[in-house]
């Protein structure tokens, strides 16, 4: 098995990019939300079988904080009746069209059919999440390696189909054995580098015994040099440990979660999205020692299509790692400041979720200007983009290039409008933004809604899952 540079927690970061996307791992914990379009799963089965219910979903779970969108339209669960590939694309791809026009994150296809995983990829899917490790249909790893997109392998699929498992050198040898094999695999199918995800399998082809075994020696798996995925999230183990249905096993879903990220899992598939996200911040702060500070950046953009701009800025901040933007304002159309005579201004405040330091976010967002053609000639000049660091947390940074909190911010009716949708209670010299905001639209220059159009979100306001 050829040799990886990846070496889990304390070992460095390693960032994918593939498509309109990018995943880093290494510096936290990514979340990836379960969207079951099935009738018969486990847990939800038949609540997201309509395109709309699953749209309503998917933007949920990004506005609660998934890092990917894990979509399956056939159950797995033992007991469960095979579907064909044509009833599986007749329940996916819909739904996968629509998700890719409706969020920014990685759609995620969950399944073990080439044929199918074709039809989703076609649709807009970015990352292949197999349950056969590339080992069940021989066409999936070569579509994997044309595709060249992230694939987690998983362990353990088609065993809890055969009675008692055996594993004559225990679990968690034979599990890596698998992986190891299925790692050649996409290897030898051309999958990139890095973009191999292995998953031991929790719930699939094991006893209680087995499953908790494998939870409490998850690191073991770092030796095969790839990113690890856990995916206990309301399976029977919680049942049958803690005697409760699966509607109750929200606090056994946590504990897994969080013993996971203490033993190296980079990716922890999950249900209860907003639930699950709280798990991992608290659990990353300890075992990683990284902990996100809420940022807020304000767009604006008075050349050109603006509404387009402030999109493109969205998209290419969702691409900036260790950025997590949350939700967005809505749009405003504002009078220009200064002595420069120019169109109306367009603009807009971003909060994220930001493990940068303020220089490092200052480089990324003078690169998003750049991106995007603005030059920098006068200082009230016309521009195609504008991002400001309005606030950081709580930090106070006084550095020739950098001030923060934006030293006009207090003046600005442009910015403290928008910011006030967001954050109205947030405090700048003891006074409220929703305060600031009030004395500044006042004062002028005009501040209105812009009417022409809402711009895409990334999420909804209300979505802030604290």
């Amino acid at each position: 098995m050829r040799s990886r540079s990846w070496t889990g927690r304390g070992g460095g970061r390693r960032v994918l990019r593939f498509g309109d996307h990018v995943l880093e791992f290494g510096r936290r914990t990514l979340v990836m939300g379960i969207l079951n379009v099935t009738p018969d799963s486990f847990s939800d089965g038949g609540r997201y079988a309509t395109v709309e219910a699953a749209v309503a979903r998917a933007r949920e779970m990004v506005g609660e904080g998934a890092d990917l969108v894990d979509v399956g339209a056939e159950s797995t669960r033992p007991g469960a009746v095979p579907v064909s590939a044509e009833e599986e694309i007749r329940r996916l791809v819909p739904v996968v069209e629509a998700l890719s026009e409706a969020v920014d994150v990685p759609i995620s296809v969950d399944t073990y059919k080439a044929e199918v995983a074709r039809a989703a990829l076609a649709a807009g899917a970015a990352v292949l999440n197999d349950v056969s490790g590339l080992q069940g249909d021989p066409a999936l790893a070569s579509l994997a390696g044309e595709a060249r997109i992230p694939v987690v392998c998983m362990h353990g699929f088609g065993q809890h189909r055969r009675g008692e498992p055996v594993y004559p050198r225990g679990v968690l040898e034979d599990v890596k054995s698998f992986l190891k094999r299925s790692i050649e695999i996409a290897h030898a199918a051309g999958v990139p580098e890095g973009f191999i995800i292995v998953d031991p399998g929790f719930g699939f082809g094991k006893t209680v015994e087995q499953n908790l075994a494998i939870t409490a020696r998850l690191g073991e798996l770092r030796e095969l040099g790839c990113p690890i995925l856990l995916g206990p999230s309301r399976k029977s183990t919680i049942g049958r440990v803690l005697r409760l249905p699966v509607e109750e096993r929200v606090e056994g879903t946590a504990a897994l979660v969080a013993l996971a990220v203490a033993g190296g899992a980079d990716v922890v598939r999950v249900h209860d999205v907003r639930q699950m996200v709280r798990v991992v911040r608290m659990a990353d702060a300890v075992v990683r020692g990284s902990r996100p500070e809420w940022v807020y950046l304000g767009l604006g953009s008075n050349v050109g299509d603006r509404e387009a701009n402030l999109a493109a800025a969205v998209r290419l901040l969702r691409r900036v790692p260790g950025l997590r933007p949350a939700r967005l304002s809505a749009l405003y159309e504002t009078e220009p400041v200064g002595p420069v005579a120019q169109p109306w201004f367009l603009n807009q405040v971003m909060e994220a979720e930001c493990w940068l330091n303020p220089r490092e976010l200052l480089a990324a967002v003078l690169e998003v200007e750049r991106v995007l053609g603005r030059v920098r000639r006068e200082r009230w000049g016309p521009r195609p983009l504008d991002v400001d660091i309005l606030v950081f947390g709580e930090r106070r940074v006084e550095e020739p290039d950098l001030t923060v909190p934006h030293p006009a911010l207090q003046e600005r009716a442009f910015a403290l409008v928008p910011l006030a949708e967001l954050a109205p209670d947030l405090e700048l010299e003891g006074v409220t933004v929703a305060e600031l905001a009030g004395r500044a639209a006042a004062r002028g220059p005009a501040v209105r809604p812009w009417l022409g159009g809402g711009g895409r979100s990334v999420s909804p306001a209300s979505a802030r899952g604290d």
